[in-house]
């Protein structure tokens, strides 16, 4: 069995006695060699980019021997070209699950994830990109400032294919998290237990990061779906506290957020966290002078500390 080119310029499978070669053969190559009134060919379902189709201008005066004699050995020339040209139209399967698969794979990974909450999107974005220079691979960009889910493409677009995880962050229900997937969020993150966020975004296959504080908070996040919990707010309750949850909820992939710093990352993953969310302690490095490249240098200090951390536990 192979390909066949038939004469309205479709591709189709044919063996010897398939009803497109009996038709072809025994029709067209008459004994007489000439043929008044051609058979149309059948049309099948495949259509092959950039083929021609061949209308005689009068079928009276044409050779349809030595036409197909031709076209068949051209196309017997071509025949493995034309068998992947007919299978590259097969959808491919399961591609946005192992999208999200890489996602949290990057945030395992890399064991951070900037929180981007500043002022207004300019300043927003010179953050972003300068802590990505200093090696970040996870951001979440808060939809706390007008032009926030706008940003989230821009940043997907030019870092995704750099295996860069670009989120949008306080997604409080499902019109924002629909928005922020249609614009490109590699993940999203609320700072409270959201079902409509988590409903959208396992509809879409897009990781979340669900805010919880207390045990039960942190287990109905699981119950609801989220792959992520983020155990907010920290700063007040400090590693004490997330040691204490974490002993009973150890199963969990815990995230605090709040409080962790360059100085205390190894605690907080002494304590069990599985990652660690960091905002003020690098985005907030450009502000004494207005240097955005220490943002960079920030950004590479918790990086490292955050890598050491993880090698000590």
């Amino acid at each position: 069995m192979g390909f066949v080119l038939l004469g309205d310029g479709r591709c189709g499978t044919a063996t010897s006695r398939s009803p497109e070669w009996t038709t072809t053969a025994r029709a067209h190559l008459a004994p007489s060699g000439v043929l008044a009134d051609p058979p149309r060919p059948r049309q099948v379902p495949c259509t092959i980019p950039g083929t021609v189709m061949v209308t005689p201008s009068s079928s009276r005066s044409l050779n349809w021997t030595g036409f197909y004699n031709r076209l068949l050995r051209s196309v017997a020339v071509n025949i493995d070209a034309m068998r992947e040209s007919c299978q590259s139209h097969r959808p491919t399967a399961g591609v946005q699950l192992f999208t999200k698969l890489r996602t949290l794979q990057t945030i395992d990974e890399s064991g951070a994830v900037l929180i981007v909450r500043l002022a207004d999107v300019d300043t927003a974005e010179r953050v972003a990109r300068a802590a990505i220079e200093g090696g970040f691979r996870a951001l979440e960009i808060t939809l706390s400032y007008p032009g926030a889910v706008d940003l989230v493409g821009r940043l997907a677009a030019e870092y995704g294919v750099r295996g860069v995880a670009v989120g949008a962050g306080t997604v409080l229900d499902g019109h924002a998290a629909y928005a922020s997937i249609q614009a490109g969020a590699a993940f999203l993150v609320s700072p409270q237990l959201n079902p409509d966020m988590i409903r959208v975004a396992n509809r879409y296959q897009v990781p979340t990061i669900s805010g919880a504080f207390t045990p039960t908070e942190i287990l109905a996040s699981a119950e609801a779906g989220a792959d992520i919990v983020k155990l907010f707010p920290t700063e007040g309750a400090g590693i004490p506290y997330a040691r204490s949850v974490l002993a009973p909820l150890a199963h969990l992939p815990l995230l605090p957020a709040g409080g962790v710093t360059t100085a205390n990352v190894g605690e907080w993953f002494a304590a069990g966290a599985a990652a660690v969310g960091v905002g003020s302690a690098v985005t907030k490095a450009w502000q004494a002078d207005s240097d955005f490249t220490k943002v960079t240098a920030a950004a590479r200090d918790f990086v490292a500390a955050v890598a050491a951390a993880r090698e000590a536990r």
